[in-house]
């Protein structure tokens, strides 16, 4: 998802009203730090669509905490196959 493209999120909420009552999910997945600008401590268009869809009822936020390194590897080897990548591949 383009997160500075406002009209990707716009595109993002129009379909969340429209499936709204429907089985369907949407994921979309972020960091912190594209919510604000640091240096201006602008809101960031991600943001401001998230409160929009907040005020709508539009969405439930999950927060995540990073992986650790062994859980980083173990997903890795999960997906692809095992001893493909080395230690670099993760770090």
């Amino acid at each position: 998802m383009q997160l500075e493209a406002r009209i990707t999120l716009n595109l993002f909420q129009y379909i969340s009203r429209r499936i709204r009552d429907q089985k369907v999910m949407l994921l979309g997945a972020y960091r912190r730090e594209e919510l604000y600008n640091p240096e201006t401590d602008e809101i960031r268009p991600l943001k401001d669509m998230m409160q929009r869809m907040s005020r709508e009822r539009l969405f439930t936020e999950l927060s995540l905490q990073p992986l650790s390194m062994d859980q980083t590897q173990k997903m890795i080897d999960s997906i692809l196959e095992k001893n493909k990548f080395d230690q670099d591949f993760v770090d």
